[in-house]
């Protein structure tokens, strides 16, 4: 909850326990069953409230095929962007569903998924919090829709303008080692980069997008496929200003959430080594 909530003496702000059973919920309901079971950290920071799955129904793990890596953001990619001005005033809760509806459906056995959503708008689409937080929380949105709204439209024709645009990561096919080990190193950097700076889901992704547009003295060569893969995850996020103290601090901040990215201890190009 924002500090203007704080003002208003007659609303009791929600326990962290509260917080999490109302975002454990508000999965339960996204998901309708898509998934017989998975793990799931949700954390917000600044403009971002981040949300992790990570499938855990027992079933056996398949060899991911080969094939093309998406540009984040995109149906088939697992990692999800919500923008302000793209949520509906009307049934916000019911549009979020179909909006994730895509990227659950091509999550493969064992696969996470990433959601960023606007922090305000967790509030707006949970159904467990009392109705003088619900009423508050739709105030907030409003509000946040209001002050950021320009600024979020920017980000949002930001991120449209590079998404027609094609790059390595749409017209070539990769193996499964380097899919796995590219969206890995993707998707982790990218929750450390939220968990860093608190932005917000488009500005981020606008970043991460620019980073994923051609640039052949990038790409890694090295012989392995995953090591090829991580290294080229890393190179798609220069943008997000990251280096290796960096990453690290945002592991302490959060180990689940990177446990259920499927982030290890992986090494790191040493152009990245330098301190913050």
């Amino acid at each position: 909850m924002s500090k203007k909530q704080k003002k208003i003496g007659s609303v009791k702000e929600p326990s962290l326990k509260e917080v999490k059973i109302a975002g454990s919920q508000l999965i339960r309901y996204l998901l309708d069953d898509a998934w017989l079971g998975y793990g799931i950290h949700l954390i917000t920071r600044g403009d971002t409230c981040m949300i992790t799955l990570r499938r855990e129904d027992g079933s056996e793990q398949t060899e991911r095929q080969a094939g093309r890596i998406s540009y984040a953001g995109s149906p088939d990619s697992k990692i999800v962007f919500v923008g302000l001005q793209e949520v509906p005033d009307e049934a916000p809760r019911e549009w979020l569903r179909e909006r994730l509806r895509e990227h659950f459906a091509v999550a493969n056995k064992s696969d996470s998924v990433l959601i960023l959503i606007p922090a305000a708008l967790f509030e707006v689409v949970t159904d467990y919090l009392s109705e003088d937080l619900q009423r508050l929380a739709q105030q907030l949105w409003n509000e946040a829709k209001n002050e950021h709204g320009t600024l979020c439209q920017t980000c949002q024709d930001e991120v449209r303008n590079l998404n027609s645009l094609t790059g390595f990561v749409s017209d070539q096919i990769r193996s499964g080692e380097y899919i796995n080990a590219y969206t890995t190193a993707l998707n982790s950097l990218t929750a450390a980069s939220v968990l860093r700076t608190g932005r917000s889901p488009l500005a981020v992704c606008a970043l991460v997008r620019k980073g994923q547009m051609p640039g052949e003295e990038s790409f890694a060569n090295t012989g392995s496929d995953v090591g090829d893969g991580m290294c080229d995850g890393w190179c798609a996020c220069r943008y997000l200003g990251l280096t290796r103290k960096g990453v690290v601090k945002a592991l302490d901040l959060a180990p689940q959430l990177f446990a259920l990215l499927g982030w290890e201890d992986e090494s790191i190009p040493d152009e990245y080594e330098d301190e913050d």
